[in-house]
This record gives C-alpha cells, sequence and structure tokens, in this order.
C-alpha cells in the first residue's frame, strides 16, 4: 500500500510533465522570424546601391559634392525625436551625432583600389592599418578597425567607377547597431 502511495503521484507528475512538453510544443510558434525585425528597404538607381535596414533606424539621405564629383552620404540611426533633430541639424544641443551607420559613395574618377582608396580615407590614419578582406554584395574589397570619438569598422569597396565606404561606430562591443551593420552589409546589391 506504501508504494501506490509514492507510485500515483510520481506518474501523475510524469504525465502531467509529458502534457505540458507536448502543449508547448505543439503551440510554439515554428517561424523563427517571428521575433525578426521589420525591415525597410533603400535604393538608389544613381549610385547602383540598395539595401534592406531594420524599421527601428531612420536614414537621412544627402546628395552633394565631395572628392571629384557627386556624392551620395546616407546616415543611419536610432529612430528617437533626439537623433532625428541632431542629424537633420535642427538640435539645440551642441552635441556629437549618435553612434551611426555610414554609406559613402564616391565617384572613383582616378580608378583607385579599395586598397588603395582606403589608404586616402581619414579614418585609416586612426585605424588598425591592418586591412583584412571583405565582401559586400558579391564584390570583394577590404575593412578595418579604428578609434577616434567612437571605435568603428569600414569596409570599403569599388565597383562601376564608384566607391563604397561603408563604416559603423559603436561605444560598447555589444552594440546592436553592430549586428544591424553587418546584417545590412548582406543585403547589399549592387546593380
Amino acid at each position: 500500500m506504501a508504494w501506490k502511495l509514492i507510485f500515483i503521484p510520481v506518474a501523475l507528475l510524469i504525465l502531467l510533465g509529458t502534457g505540458m512538453f507536448v502543449f508547448v510544443k505543439e503551440t510554439a510558434p515554428e517561424n523563427p522570424q517571428i521575433n525578426a525585425p521589420s525591415l525597410k528597404f533603400y535604393q538608389s538607381d544613381a549610385f547602383k546601391i540598395s539595401f534592406s535596414y531594420p524599421d527601428r533606424l531612420y536614414l537621412q539621405e544627402r546628395i552633394g559634392t565631395g572628392r571629384p564629383g557627386e556624392r551620395l552620404v546616407l546616415v543611419l540611426v536610432e529612430d528617437t525625436p533626439g537623433n532625428r533633430d541632431l542629424i537633420e541639424g535642427r538640435s539645440p544641443l551642441a552635441t556629437e551625432e549618435p553612434p551611426s551607420i555610414t554609406i559613402d559613395v564616391f565617384q572613383n574618377t582616378k580608378g583607385l583600389t579599395a586598397d588603395e582608396w582606403a589608404k586616402e580615407d581619414a579614418n585609416w590614419a586612426m585605424g588598425s592599418r591592418e586591412l583584412r578582406p571583405v565582401v559586400v554584395g558579391d564584390v570583394s574589397g577590404i575593412s578595418f578597425f579604428w578609434d577616434g570619438l567612437y571605435s568603428g569598422k569600414t569596409a570599403i569597396v569599388t565597383q562601376d567607377r564608384l566607391v563604397y565606404a561603408l563604416s559603423v561606430t559603436w561605444i560598447t562591443p555589444d552594440d546592436l547597431l553592430i549586428k544591424d551593420f553587418d546584417a545590412l552589409l548582406d543585403s547589399i546589391k549592387f546593380e
């Protein structure tokens, strides 16, 4: 009789545990993308680039002149009213811009390679000076790390007489912006 007092509660616990396991397994979402961020899409036919980025980022596009010819500058920051005001020039505060992802597209009138262009980049002077190979949008290029006000990484590729300098800045090495940058690089297409 004593064994029944022990056996029955143990059997009920096992049965209850198995039932919970099956219930949780069958009601759990099967789509791993369920917690993935919603994405926005950017495309510039003039500068032959497209990519996707998380909708929690704000993108500012500027077209101007710089090194020879027309230049495209894209800045992506966490989408907050304060960050929008800063990068749009409306902030009353005298402060630095927040950590960001930037994409600069230049005319490559000299026909420089990615390596040669990197050595003319202002961040190169602050960098590790160790070039690492990188592939962006099926185009081979180089990347390097650097430190200034923020830590940063720049990837440079050349394609069809254009130079693409893609950078990310961060305060701590676990900043989400670094993962956003890597995902953005993976999504880039050059036309």
